[in-house]
């Protein structure tokens, strides 16, 4: 018969310390490995997150800004045959060295400029605003009108918006000249002028949590209602 002899020695035989330090530190690499995946994980998920946040409320707002420009100078009065250049709608300005645009369109028909069809954005303070009411196309700081932000200046801080009209068309029917409007030979009194009006828009903006989480666009605008008016 086979006897199974053991040592109280070998019964009693567990790690050395050395071994529980190896598998102590093991461990700890292991665990710390885990902390990071998840840390840069959370990281990463938090970028995302602002990064389309930052990009869907650009985009938004510089969607209503061209809609909202496009129907400048709208006249609800006009008729067939009737003189563009009597249009009192057809006013619009780029001030502020481009970081406001104003401007009005006929919302009622009634041929009346009113206090609530004056429109236009501006960047102020980090933050796009537009207007809702006013009382002149000559002036972005006016007190008397009404400004509201489009953006959550908490959320989305706006370095850049920028409106430009170097792009529009000047056609000068009397003479048959058409070309940039800044290049445009100068008109003899009485011609008359047509203006095809391109509105560029720049819009940049980071994400208040994170400066360096940035969005740039860009569009182009085709009034739908050009400026007509003689020399």
């Amino acid at each position: 018969m086979l006897k199974l002899n053991l040592h109280k020695k070998d019964m009693q035989k567990g790690f050395s310390l050395i071994e529980l330090m190896i598998a102590l530190v093991l461990g700890l690499i292991v665990v710390a490995g885990t902390i990071s995946l998840y840390v840069t994980s959370i990281k990463s998920s938090s970028v995302v997150k602002n990064s389309s946040q930052l990009s869907q409320e650009l985009g938004g707002v510089m969607t209503v800004m061209t809609n909202d420009i496009r129907r400048a100078g709208y006249w609800g009065e006009a008729i067939s045959g009737s003189d563009s250049r009597l249009n009192i709608f057809n006013g619009l300005n780029i001030l502020n060295a481009g970081d406001c645009i104003l401007y009005s369109y006929d919302t009622d028909s009634d041929g009346a400029v009113d206090a609530n069809e004056y429109y236009g954005f501006k960047l102020n303070a980090g933050t796009v605003q537009i207007r809702t009411a006013g009382s002149t196309i000559t002036n972005c700081s006016d007190n008397t009108d009404t400004w509201v932000n489009m953006l959550d200046s908490g959320l989305i801080n706006v370095t850049t918006l920028i409106f430009s009209s170097a792009n529009s068309k000047c056609i000068n029917v009397t003479t048959n000249e058409v070309a940039v409007c800044s290049a445009l030979p100068t008109p003899t009194a009485g011609d008359d002028i047509v203006e095809v009006r391109y509105i560029e828009i720049q819009l940049d903006g980071q994400a208040s949590a994170d400066t360096t989480i940035e969005a740039s666009i860009t569009s182009s605008v085709r009034v739908k209602n050009n400026r007509v008016y003689t020399q």
